[in-house]
């Protein structure tokens, strides 16, 4: 079980912080396009934002949820949640765990509290603290651009005195180089403990999954106060297209365990999510409880015991 999830977390780790979405037909029009942009600049000044965000990933023998309370301003991001997964082996016996957490970050400090096996523990992530500031500042006006320029096609599927429902396609070819080109400027420290070769392989095959797939999300918006009401996703083909990157990489030599993991999400990996977006009274749970705050600092997610 422990060398399923080390493997498996490797490959899942990197799909979550990415998002697919699948192909569907609308309707691109010059007036859809200037209605996200419209929603882009408005939604964007709003001061604080909470939001409650559950990510599946589903393939025969696994099933993994990722439920996230979150708020996120210009300064402050706080978060709790659990992550929850059920599996079953070749005899059919199913295990199923679940490992609450709560981060907090300002400016460049970043703490992940985490209890694993009923024991909390500490992480601080300051490179990851410096990449989220980034992330939830209010953008200015060349951001919104960049935003804008990667997106391929907007649909409004619906439109009213009071909502607005978008359809947007965007650009993986040209996210795929932003990243890549910001990774080359200024290379990311890693505090957690990990295989650089490794690491390096990953960025490869999320490269190669964004090129080679067709990104999409659905976002409803309330126009009485210009606040996000929700966000849908299907990330399921980028997951795939991932893992088919990694199969097709002639330089890695994989074991049967790493390869049946590979081809069972390349080919049968279901991953989606939705985002709900809440009053600021659900802020109040965000608080981090005393005995987290007393955990054991470590510089791993997967400490070892001794």
């Amino acid at each position: 079980m422990k060398k399923f999830l080390k493997s498996f977390s490797k490959i899942l780790i990197c799909v979550m912080v990415l998002g697919i979405f699948s192909k569907v037909s609308a309707e691109s029009t010059p007036e859809a396009v200037q209605a996200f942009r419209e929603t882009v600049e408005k939604t964007s000044k709003i001061d604080s934002r909470v939001s409650r965000a559950d990510f599946y990933f589903v393939v025969p023998t696994l099933q993994t949820e990722l439920e996230v309370l979150s708020i996120a301003d210009d300064k402050v991001f706080k978060a709790k949640g659990d992550f929850s997964f059920w599996f079953t082996d070749d005899s059919g016996t199913t295990a199923n765990d679940e490992i609450p957490f709560y981060i907090t970050q300002a400016d460049k400090d970043m703490v992940v509290y985490y209890q694993p096996e009923k024991k909390w523990y500490k992480l601080r992530l300051p490179s990851l603290a410096a990449a989220l500031t980034d992330m939830i500042a209010t953008p200015n006006p060349n951001e919104v651009e960049e935003m804008m320029s990667d997106v391929k096609e907007v649909a409004i599927l619906q439109e009213s005195d009071t909502r607005r429902t978008m359809l947007v396609r965007l650009d993986g070819e040209k996210i795929a180089d932003f990243i890549k080109a910001e990774a080359e400027k200024k290379p990311v420290e890693n505090e957690i403990e990990t295989n650089k070769a490794m690491q390096d392989a990953a960025t490869r095959y999320i490269d190669s999954g964004l090129r080679n797939a067709d990104m999409w999300y659905v976002w409803t918006i309330d126009k009485t106060n210009w606040q996000t009401t929700a966000m849908s996703f299907n990330f399921s083909n980028l997951s795939q297209s991932i893992a088919r990157a990694a199969l097709m990489d002639e330089t890695q030599t994989w074991g049967e365990f790493e390869k049946n993991i590979l081809e069972t999400v390349a080919f049968y990996s279901e991953f989606k999510g939705f985002v709900t977006y809440l009053n600021d009274e659900a802020a109040k749970k965000l608080e981090v409880p005393k005995q987290a705050l007393k955990a054991k600092e470590v510089k791993s997610f997967t400490p070892e015991e001794k």
